[in-house]
């Protein structure tokens, strides 16, 4: 019997799973390059194109073409991007191909490319020169990958940040303003009652450990229930307001400044002498002296009395120095009104 040459192949086994079947390669077929370009051009997902030194096409993918709708990419053959892109796009691709083709550098970019009819799109490019075999650049290769549906994403996380930035910005502002109507009186935007309880004995703690002077000052509106009574309480308000935004600007950052109620105003004067304090609170009875407000072509105004007490002459704690301060206001009304009065 004639011997027959055993058929030879190469297999592929799977140990893991014998179900599978082997694969199995008689011989190996020569593919040419025209062949590996074509099978390339027609089924990469990618869009893939070769340009002469003109930037026209000469070669293209066919997801390229379908992109523009074209079934047959010899469409587009011999055409230049001026005919599928907007100007301004198309001269930004001119432009960057013929630079690659003077200097021989590559480039990358994320463009938005801008289609005649067509929605625009998000693009991930690379392009680079073509060289002969003699070494000289005859064209440009490129390769875009669509990534809209990434770009799209992205600007929606940022909007999504941006809001989200918006409403913490806007939860602070809620944040600082609840802290404000907290710490201030709304009318005459000094603080009130609540600071001053958890301020005013710091800063006298401070005095007396730095062995300073610390006064406690109060002034009333003079006859401000007959201002409520004969013009309305409006009125009343207007010069409250007033006052505090007078008060805020005749004062130092360090000074302090509350309502206590009705129309009775707190300062406190840190590192001030009893003579500086003084002056200072007849300075600012003196301004909102001047202080007038116009209701039916009437200018009305009024005056203040205010009353001092200096630490450690008058006392030792807030109490005291409250209390002494009050007292001397309740002089200076009994001695006429529109005066400073210093307490014993």
């Amino acid at each position: 019997m004639k011997k027959t040459k055993k058929e030879t192949h190469t297999s592929l086994p799977d140990a893991h799973n014998e179900g599978i079947a082997h694969i199995k390669i008689n011989k190996l077929t020569p593919i040419n390059d025209r062949y590996l370009l074509n099978q390339l051009l027609d089924f990469v997902p990618e869009f893939v194109y070769f340009k002469d030194l003109d930037s026209r096409f000469i070669r293209l993918s066919t997801s390229l073409a379908k992109s523009f709708g074209l079934e047959d990419p010899g469409q587009m053959i011999g055409k230049t991007d001026y005919d599928f892109f907007s100007t301004e796009h198309a001269t930004q691709a001119f432009e960057g191909e013929q630079e690659i083709i003077r200097t021989g550098r590559s480039l990358s970019i994320e463009e938005r490319e801008t289609r005649h009819g067509l929605p625009d799109r998000w693009v991930l490019t690379t392009k680079m020169p073509i060289y002969d075999e003699q070494g000289a650049i005859v064209g440009t290769f490129g390769i875009s990958r669509d990534i809209t549906d990434r770009k799209l994403a992205e600007d929606n996380l940022r909007l999504q940040a941006n809001r989200l930035q918006n409403q913490i910005e806007e939860i602070n502002i809620l944040q600082e303003q609840l802290t404000d109507q907290a710490t201030h009186d709304t009318l005459t935007g000094l603080f009130n009652r609540r600071k001053m309880d958890q301020v005013l004995s710091q800063q006298l703690s401070d005095c007396q450990r730095l062995k300073q002077t610390f006064c406690i000052v109060i002034l009333d509106i003079d006859q401000f229930k007959r201002i409520n009574d004969e013009y309305g309480h409006q009125i009343g308000d207007v010069f409250l307001k007033e006052y505090g935004k007078c008060i805020l600007e005749s004062t130092r950052a360090d000074d302090f400044s509350c309502r206590l109620g009705g129309d009775e105003i707190l300062m406190a004067f840190q590192k001030m002498t009893i003579d500086g304090a003084v002056k200072k609170a007849d300075s600012i009875r003196q301004k909102l002296g001047a202080i007038s407000v116009q209701r039916e072509g009437q200018q009305i105004s009024t005056t203040v009395s205010i009353g001092i007490a200096s630490y450690p002459t008058n006392g030792n704690s807030i109490n005291e120095l409250i209390a002494q301060a009050d007292e001397a206001l309740y002089l200076a009304k009994e001695k006429g009104r529109n005066q400073v009065v210093m307490a014993s």
